[in-house]
């Protein structure tokens, strides 16, 4: 299931994959497979900012929260363009960002990429009706994940309405974001481009500023387009003033109304 880099770490009725990186490994520290020695990394100051993140003063959502967590496995640690999960893997889990941003993808034989979606904190992915994933699950920055053996997941979901009813909404908003961008697909640059960082302050909780973790190069593979349409496309922006730039990474969107009227 796993890369060469990979071995798993065994944990009550559980088997978690654990990555190999840079003379460390990057997962949870349970017990080991007899071939792995070394101590692992901990991520757990990210998974308690999530945590508090999550603390909406909602009870009924902080109970839900809490039910899920409690089938969590990790959190793991990944470095940027680390493959979280190949095409191809038996999907037996499904995944929560806590941090950072993850892709879904696939490379095809003529070695171009598309991406289909990113995935933001806080948000649960990886379904699938089959057995196997159809796309790899990359890390776009360094990130850390959960990861939720889909099987007690479902059996919760069958005793807990409020649960069911998360996944259900989540399921839907995934569905939605799928739906926007085949429908972006078929616009100019511009209408892809400003579709994309309005939907992203939006699903960061940002009205008028965007942190892009992603790279041009990621940005094109998600919009269809090059980078250097990518790059120009941004430059227009500055200049009529749409946007400016607090750094390479950090930008400000001046007039978020301008570039909700290019989607119409």
């Amino acid at each position: 299931m796993f890369p060469n880099n990979q071995w798993n770490v065994v944990t009550a009725n559980l088997i978690m994959p654990v990555r190999y990186e840079y003379g460390c490994i990057w997962g949870l520290t349970l017990q080991y497979h007899p071939a792995i020695k070394r101590q692992a990394v901990f991520a757990g100051d990210a998974l308690n900012l999530f945590l508090g993140s999550r603390a909406s003063g909602n009870a009924q959502e902080e109970r839900v929260w809490r039910n899920i967590l409690a089938l969590k496995r990790g959190p793991i640690r990944y470095r940027r363009n680390r493959i979280i999960v190949n095409e191809g893997d038996p999907a037996d889990y499904v995944f929560l960002v806590v941090s950072g941003v993850v892709r879904s993808c696939k490379v095809f034989q003529n070695g171009t990429r598309s991406i289909i979606a990113f995935h933001m904190p806080g948000e649960l992915f990886g379904w699938t009706a089959e057995a196997t994933h159809r796309v790899s699950i990359e890390a776009a920055s360094h990130a850390v994940i959960l990861f939720i053996k889909r099987s007690a997941l479902l059996a919760t979901v069958a005793h807990n309405a409020a649960i069911a009813n998360f996944l259900l909404a989540s399921t839907a908003n995934e569905l939605k974001r799928v739906q926007d961008r085949s429908l972006m697909i078929a616009r100019d640059a511009k209408c892809r481009l400003a579709s994309f960082l309005t939907d992203l302050a939006a699903r960061t909780g940002q009205s008028d500023q965007v942190d892009l973790p992603m790279t041009y190069n990621d940005i094109a593979d998600y919009l269809g387009l090059t980078i250097e349409t990518v790059s120009r496309t941004m430059n227009e922006f500055e200049r009529s003033g749409s946007i400016a730039r607090r750094s390479c990474r950090a930008l400000v969107l001046n007039y978020p109304a301008s570039l909700a009227k290019m989607l119409n």
